[in-house]
């Protein structure tokens, strides 16, 4: 038991250990360690009254960076409500999300890539075997084997939904913007005074492999829509 209390101090700022400890403790106890002993909630958060939830791969790092000076973590909204209700009902809380079709490229694409210069994949050799060869296979013998237990793996496949809603499908968030129209997150920050002006783009993939999604087969699209179907639905993205 010592050796298993001293493992979980540890590894008390990573993010697994955090979201481990959301998911255990009432919120409560969560709120009473918070800023204490454990920042479950980024400082920033607090200090700007602005609450981001980050989506992997819909240009949070570039979001992030430019609002709080660093990457605050992909932070699901149901935890961060459960941690500080109070903050959570006071500040102005947003997501950017994106076509889930675009964006699983874009996720093949790190992992396969091993990440980008601003983020490393942790485990680089998994996502290079040979169910990840190309995009469809990746899609059809490796993302529909393991697509409902997906949580065991890289965050940046998880359904968007997971990061934004509540376990009924309802949207925990005050805002949702589309990386498509990202205009209009602009000139939200810009009003409310939090960016100056337009943002750069970091954490940008690698898309010389040239994979389009108009060229990819009808097969292969349609698994996707349907693997994806609640954040087609839910953001209102549409599939034809």
């Amino acid at each position: 038991m010592k050796s298993y209390i001293a493992d979980l101090i540890g590894h008390r700022k990573t993010a697994d250990f955090k979201r481990l400890m959301a998911k255990k403790l009432p919120s409560p106890v969560l709120g009473f360690l918070n800023r204490r002993f454990i920042s479950f909630v980024p400082d920033e958060f607090y200090s700007q009254s602005l609450i981001f939830v980050h989506v992997p791969k819909a240009a949070g790092t570039s979001v992030s960076r430019s609002l709080f000076n660093r990457s605050v973590g992909h932070l699901p909204a149901h935890y961060l409500k459960k941690v500080d209700p109070n903050l959570w009902n006071s500040a102005y809380s947003f997501a950017v999300v994106r076509e889930p079709l675009d964006r699983l490229i874009s996720a093949y694409l790190f992992l396969k890539n091993g990440g980008t210069t601003d983020v490393q994949v942790t485990e680089k050799n998994y996502y290079r075997s040979k169910a990840f060869e190309t995009f469809p296979t990746f899609v059809t013998y490796w993302l529909t084997k393991h697509f409902f237990e997906i949580q065991k793996y890289d965050y940046v496949l998880w359904p968007q939904h997971q990061f934004v809603c509540d376990k009924f499908g309802d949207i925990l968030v005050d805002k949702i913007f589309r990386i498509e129209n990202f205009t209009e997150f602009e000139k939200v920050m810009m009003k409310k005074k939090k960016i100056k002006g337009p943002l750069p783009i970091t954490n940008r993939i690698d898309n010389r492999r040239g994979i389009n999604k108009e060229e990819l087969a009808d097969e292969i699209k349609k698994t996707v829509y349907n693997l994806y179907a609640d954040d087609y639905r839910i953001f209102g993205y549409r599939t034809d």
